[in-house]
């Protein structure tokens, strides 16, 4: 069953209203990742923050009835995360961001779909048993970062991979968007203003000149 767009908007409310800390890039992509997950199978996301997108991962299951783990990949580390937050933040926010495994765990606890892999994303630290349904990649904004994490999920995801934060300031992350545009083999098949979807290339017969 989809989830309906008023399902969403109550769903992304109360993550909102109840998250201790705050929500990558204001809570922006939350409904695309609410969208991601209506399959069944597990769900990785590179790069969990307080958690927002991993609960608003556990709604898209629950509401559309589907089946599935989420794995959240974080090293949960001060110097890997919000980069303007530590170096323009106030103090509020930086001890928010130096307790952020603690409110992580604290955001997550009612949900047991939720399990934490506190390492980095590249080596892959899953182990290769674990079927993959869908990625949702906002892990390591700058050099090669990006683009390693899009070859990784594009390598496991069975259905379909999102990428976040493409936009001017993240160069990187643009030169991954490219790359998955181009060489990765996937269709870009949803392109909203930061994030874009790809899935394996549809099997369908091409439309050729007469």
């Amino acid at each position: 069953m989809m989830v309906t767009p008023e399902q969403k908007n109550r769903a992304i409310e109360s993550i909102l209203r109840s998250l201790i800390g705050w929500p990558g890039g204001s809570g922006r992509s939350l409904g695309d990742v609410i969208d991601l997950v209506q399959c069944d199978g597990n769900h990785i996301e590179i790069g969990s923050l307080f958690g927002a997108t991993a609960v608003a991962a556990v709604w898209g299951k629950r509401l559309g009835g589907w089946q599935g783990k989420i794995y959240c990949i974080d090293p949960m580390k001060f110097d890997t995360h919000e980069y303007c937050v530590r170096e323009d933040g106030n103090e509020s926010q930086k001890i928010l961001l130096k307790h952020q495994h603690q409110i992580f765990l604290d955001n997550v606890r009612q949900f047991p779909e939720i399990e934490l892999v506190r390492a980095s994303s590249n080596p892959w630290p899953l182990p290769d048993d674990i079927e993959v349904a869908t990625i949702f990649i906002d892990g390591w904004h700058y050099g090669n970062g990006p683009i390693t994490d899009a070859k990784n999920a594009i390598a496991r995801a069975k259905k379909a991979v999102m990428l976040d934060d493409i936009i001017p300031a993240y160069p990187d992350i643009y030169r991954a968007f490219r790359w998955m545009v181009a060489e990765s083999g996937w269709y870009l098949s949803r392109l909203t203003e930061f994030t874009a979807a790809f899935v394996p290339w549809p099997d369908v017969k091409p439309i050729r000149e007469k």
